[in-house]
């Protein structure tokens, strides 16, 4: 049930700062870049199928709109 519901949370966690990077992601600093980059690399190897999903299409999003590269 717990492990569940901590998945939910990462999901909607994930659905957030997609939102946001889309929005603001060139205007967001070079530290928090790399917080979320290495999030991101960690949620990767998540055991949850949907939670490992979620963060390589956020890899996806950042590389999109620029927040790779800078």
């Amino acid at each position: 049930m717990y492990q569940a519901a901590d998945s939910g949370v990462r999901e909607a966690i994930l659905s957030a700062m997609r939102g946001v990077i889309k929005h603001a992601g060139k205007s967001i600093g070079p530290a928090v870049r790399v917080r979320i980059f290495d999030l991101l690399k960690d949620l990767m190897h998540h055991e949850d199928d949907q939670v490992r999903i979620s963060a390589t299409s956020m890899l996806g999003v950042l590389s999109q709109v620029g927040f790779l590269h800078t």
